[in-house]
C-alpha cells in the first residue's frame, strides 16, 4: 500500500501548497493551466487507446458501462456529493469572511472615536482650523475594508469535482500502479503517478480552494481495492487484456480532457463502470477470436 498512500499525501501536499499560494497566481494564468492539463489528459488518452489490443471489447466495455453507469446515476450521486462538500466549506468561508468583517468595522469604529476625541481636544484648545480636517479624515483610513477575494462558485466547484475525480481516482495510470503494485509489489508507476498529481492539485486548490484535497480519499480507496484484487485477476491478466485495459482507460482519459477544455461535456463519471469491464470482456474475446 506504498503507492496509494504517497499517492494520496501528494495530493493533499499539492492541494495546501495550492490554496496558500491561491493570491499569487492569477485568473488568466489558471485558465491557461487548466487548459493545458486537459491538453495533456487528452495526448494521454490517445496514446493508451494506441496500445489496444483489439477495439470490439472496449467498445463494448465502454457501451455496457456507460449504461450502467446512467442506470445508477453515477454522475447526479458524485455532483451531490461535491454540492454537499462545496456547500461545507462556502459556509466555512463565509463565516470566516464575516468574521474578518465584524473584526475590520470593529477596529474601523475604534479608530473614528480616537480621532475624534482628538478633534475634541484640539478645538477646546483653540485649534479649531486644525481640529476641523482631523475631524474629517477618521472615517476615510478604515471606512473600506479590504475587498474580499472573489468566491469560486458552488458549480465551478461541482465541475471541478467531477472531473478531478477521475484525474485522480480513475485515471488508467493509478489502475495500472495499482495493479502492478499488487502483483509484484512495484509501486514505480504510483510514484510518477504522485509526482503528476502534486503539481495538478496545487493549481487546482489555486483556483477552487484547499477542497480538491478531499478526493485523496476515494484515490486512495480505489486504488487500494485495485491493489488487494490484484491476485484475484492475475491469472488472466494477458498482455492482450491489460493493453485493452489501458485503451478503454485511454478513452476515459480523452473524455476527461476534452471536458477540461470545455469542449464536449462527457459524461465521465458514468463511463467509469467500463473500467470493471474490460478486463473480462477483453479475456472473453481472447478466448473466443484470439
Amino acid at each position: 500500500m506504498t503507492g496509494p498512500a504517497i499517492n494520496s499525501a501528494c495530493i493533499v501536499a499539492g492541494a495546501v501548497l495550492g490554496s496558500l499560494l491561491a493570491r499569487r497566481v492569477g485568473s488568466s494564468f489558471q485558465k491557461n493551466i487548466m487548459l493545458v492539463f486537459g491538453c495533456i489528459s487528452t495526448g494521454l488518452g490517445i496514446f493508451m487507446i494506441g496500445k489496444a489490443h483489439a477495439m470490439p471489447p472496449i467498445v463494448c466495455s465502454l457501451m455496457a458501462g456507460t449504461v450502467l453507469g446512467e442506470l445508477f446515476r453515477l454522475e447526479h450521486i458524485v455532483v451531490r456529493l461535491s454540492h454537499k462538500v462545496a456547500g461545507f466549506f462556502a459556509r466555512r468561508s463565509a463565516r470566516r469572511a464575516a468574521r474578518k468583517a465584524a473584526r475590520m468595522t470593529a477596529q474601523a469604529g475604534a479608530n473614528a472615536t480616537v480621532a475624534a476625541s482628538g478633534a475634541v481636544t484640539g478645538t477646546v484648545t483653540g485649534a479649531a482650523d486644525a481640529g476641523t480636517p482631523d475631524a474629517a479624515t477618521p472615517a476615510s483610513p478604515c471606512a473600506a475594508p479590504d475587498a474580499a477575494r472573489p468566491s469560486v462558485s458552488i458549480e465551478a466547484i461541482q465541475e471541478q469535482f467531477a472531473v478531478f475525480t477521475v484525474v485522480f481516482s480513475a485515471s488508467g495510470l493509478g489502475f495500472f500502479g495499482a495493479m502492478q503494485e499488487g502483483l509484484t509489489g512495484d509501486f514505480t508507476m504510483l510514484l510518477i503517478k504522485s509526482l503528476l498529481d502534486l503539481p495538478t492539485a496545487m493549481f487546482i486548490a489555486a483556483n477552487i480552494g484547499a477542497v480538491i484535497g478531499v478526493l485523496c480519499v476515494p484515490q486512495f480507496v480505489i486504488q487500494m481495492a485495485v491493489l488487494l484484487s490484484a491476485g484475484f485477476v492475475s491469472h488472466w491478466a494477458t498482455p492482450a487484456v491489460l493493453a485493452d485495459f489501458s485503451g478503454c482507460g485511454g478513452f476515459i482519459m480523452l473524455a476527461t480532457g476534452l471536458r477540461m477544455c470545455g469542449i464536449v461535456q462527457f459524461p465521465i463519471l458514468s463511463m467509469l463502470p467500463a473500467l470493471l469491464l474490460a478486463m473480462p470482456v477483453s479475456a472473453l474475446w481472447v478466448h473466443l477470436i484470439g
